[in-house]
């Protein structure tokens, strides 16, 4: 069977990979225990992209002639297409509690704290052709210069806020090893996709190491391989 194609966002550097939701692909690709490879794409090779998926969004896979874009799409894909390889979801149950915790995270973690604290880290790691597109859309996002997203004397308050976003996650943490039980799931892959991101774009420190969460993270990356991955010591 030919290797899973993954289109990945990508900065000058073709191998750091800064998209939370290709990182939750690829994550997904790597739970089923599946071969890959990866296409790493810029904003500004849209035609690339448009003629592989009649789309403009990554990530997207390619699967034996199969083509599937958006992350959740894309395990509910992996799920159905391999039943026999390790489930991410665990049944129905799982697969609604996933879709839950994605836009709990975006919601209340990534668009007010991760988004701003990250939106400068990730500029300055881009390729020239691509910073100009990536200002002009946060820019119009934050409606403010990107400086002025989260200025230096703003962070640690940005940072505490994100801590504290946390809290749900590092009760529920505390008390087993993974968002899925005793072995991790789609739950999983969504959290630790924000923070394989990070990892790439960003020496901040976002969990002290006395954290569950922190804990936990250093599960995943031993789980899904993710020290191999170009990025920044976390």
């Amino acid at each position: 069977m030919a290797p899973i194609k993954i289109w990945e966002l990508c900065a000058a550097d073709r191998q750091r990979v800064w998209s939370p939701f290709c990182w939750a692909a690829r994550l997904a690709v790597i739970h089923k225990g599946l071969d890959y490879e990866t296409v790493p794409w810029k904003f500004t090779e849209k035609e690339k992209l448009q003629a592989a998926s009649g789309q403009g969004l990554v990530p997207i896979i390619e699967d034996n002639g199969k083509v599937v874009n958006d992350s959740f799409a894309i395990a509910q894909y992996l799920e159905r297409t391999y039943p026999d390889r390790p489930t991410l979801f665990g049944g129905p149950g799982g697969e609604a509690a996933s879709l839950f915790v994605k836009n709990w995270m975006m919601l209340t973690a990534v668009k007010p704290m991760l988004q701003p604290l990250m939106a400068v880290d990730i500029h300055s790691l881009l390729a020239d052709d691509d910073k100009a597109y990536f200002r002009e859309q946060r820019e119009k996002r934050f409606g403010k210069k990107l400086e002025e997203v989260c200025p230096e004397g703003e962070r640690p308050a940005k940072l505490a806020a994100f801590k504290a976003a946390l809290e749900p996650l590092r009760a529920t943490l505390d008390a087993q090893p993974f968002l899925g039980g005793e072995k991790p799931l789609y739950t999983d892959i969504i959290v630790f996709s924000f923070f394989m991101t990070t990892r790439s774009v960003s020496a901040t420190k976002l969990l002290d190491a006395d954290d569950p969460v922190h804990a936990w993270r250093e599960r995943m990356l031993d789980a899904y391989g993710g020290r191999k991955a170009v990025g920044y010591p976390v």
